[in-house]
């Protein structure tokens, strides 16, 4: 059985407060992946048969048997990553 904790999100200069360390300014960072990375869009240079993870099928050559190795692959290893 999972066990959901709700934490009231507190501000950066309270967490830093907390942690006794200065925030300073920060930027909002986006990733731009050029071929649209998504499973529909990177095509399939080989059929990958090992273990069914990203990280695993991203050792392979080339990043993994996609055409953009910066895509998703496709296992959904940051879906379960992210599962309680």
């Amino acid at each position: 059985m999972a066990v959901l904790l709700v934490v009231p999100r507190l501000p950066k200069k309270k967490i830093g407060e907390i942690m006794g360390v200065s925030v300073g300014s920060q930027e909002k960072k986006v990733a731009f992946v050029k071929c649209a990375g998504t499973c529909e869009k990177a095509k399939t240079e080989y059929q990958y048969t090992g273990v069914q993870d990203c990280l695993m099928a991203s050792q392979m050559q080339d990043g993994g048997p996609k055409s953009c190795n910066a895509g998703c692959l496709g296992f959904g290893s940051c879906v379960k990553s992210l599962s309680v």
